[in-house]
């Protein structure tokens, strides 16, 4: 599932990226270093944001790092194409799917 693509991020303007917590089991893999958050936010600047964030229960599942960083674009009035995907499975599919 896509949101739809709306204008810069500008005040009065709607927000790009939604306003999302971490589920639990998204915690269970560390964060990434702050080098390798200003690669990713680098690369997701320069060429998009290429793999779409997991979303469980209306919670990120996966891509915490990918969303923090499509984040601060849009803060920053940079485009970004948010793309989130649905995790269909169970509780227990959710949490195997984090620790694969």
């Amino acid at each position: 599932m896509t949101a739809p693509t709306t204008e810069l991020a500008k005040p009065g303007l709607p927000k790009r990226v939604p306003d999302l917590s971490l589920h639990p089991y998204c915690e269970i893999i560390p964060p990434c270093t702050a080098e390798e958050f200003a690669e990713l936010k680098e690369d997701i600047k320069k060429y998009g944001l290429q793999a779409p964030i997991k979303l469980f229960a209306d919670q990120i599942l996966d891509g915490r790092s990918r969303y923090n960083a499509c984040v601060e674009l849009d803060k920053e009035g940079v485009r970004v194409e948010w793309k989130s995907e649905a995790f269909s499975g169970t509780q227990k599919d959710a949490f195997a799917y984090v620790i694969a």
